[in-house]
């Protein structure tokens, strides 16, 4: 069973509580989608979770001033273990995936805003994806390397 969402312990932990979209998606084995964000003023928290198949899901940290600014860190999610990754505002975010058909739920803070949509380069901070001939979509293979973002937010 996977919870990946309770009010009660979210905020027991401090998190976010409100969340206005929710997500399901379905990809192929070695496909790597990302790294995304959503600029201000409607930036994103989401909270991510895999349903079905397995996924190496990475963060990375674009908030200006930040002691980790441009580090990343990977988590594996998948149905075995349940897994559910909280990504506060700040951090791109971006997945691989490793079994065909897997399917990854996202809830997130804020609507979805093409205007707002953001992202970096997949290859370009480093991340060691786990894929030797990923499959990457014409609009993440457009996106700009991390050295070239200015990013707005702040830590």
């Amino acid at each position: 069973m996977i919870k990946p969402y309770h009010s009660g312990r979210f905020k027991a932990l401090g998190l976010h509580t409100k969340y206005d979209e929710e997500l399901v998606v379905t990809s192929a084995k070695d496909v790597i989608r990302g790294l995304h964000f959503q600029g201000h003023p409607l930036p994103q928290i989401k909270v991510i979770s895999c349903a079905k198949g397995k996924i190496l899901d990475v963060v990375v940290d674009i908030r200006k001033g930040s002691p980790t600014y441009a580090k990343w860190d990977s988590f594996i999610l998948d149905s075995e273990n349940s897994y559910v990754l909280y990504v506060p505002e700040g951090l791109a975010h971006g997945y691989a995936v490793f079994e065909e058909n897997t399917i990854v739920c996202y809830r997130m803070s804020n609507i979805f805003s093409a205007e707002l949509e953001g992202g970096i380069r997949w290859d370009s901070v480093g991340v060691e994806w786990g894929i030797e001939s990923p499959v990457i979509s014409e609009r993440d293979r457009n996106l700009i390397p991390l050295c070239d973002i200015d990013s707005k937010f702040i830590y």
